[in-house]
């Protein structure tokens, strides 16, 4: 069972990919980038649900740790985005 920072984290991570989303749909840039900085954002927050219910301390740690890849992956997306606009996204 997820404590309440666990719920508020997995709130925020909601929020970040509802952002992201909205993000790209406003933004000339190309799908397939779109396609990328979306999934890499969704699966950060899928991912720490997931650990959530892990099955042992392993199960959980494999799966933050692919989250926090996933955010890394997202930072590469966000930086290309901001490349091709030219506008900071901070």
């Amino acid at each position: 069972m997820a404590s309440n920072k666990s719920k508020a984290i997995l709130e925020e991570m909601v929020q970040l990919s509802v952002d992201v989303i909205n993000l790209c749909q406003k933004l000339p840039i190309p799908a397939s980038v779109a396609n990328q900085v979306i999934r890499s954002t969704t699966s950060i927050g899928a991912n720490f649900s997931e650990a959530q219910d892990a099955s042992s301390k392993k199960d959980f740690v494999n799966k933050i740790y692919i989250a926090k890849k996933e955010a890394a992956e997202t930072r590469y997306w966000l930086a290309i985005i901001t490349k091709l606009t030219g506008k900071s996204l901070t």
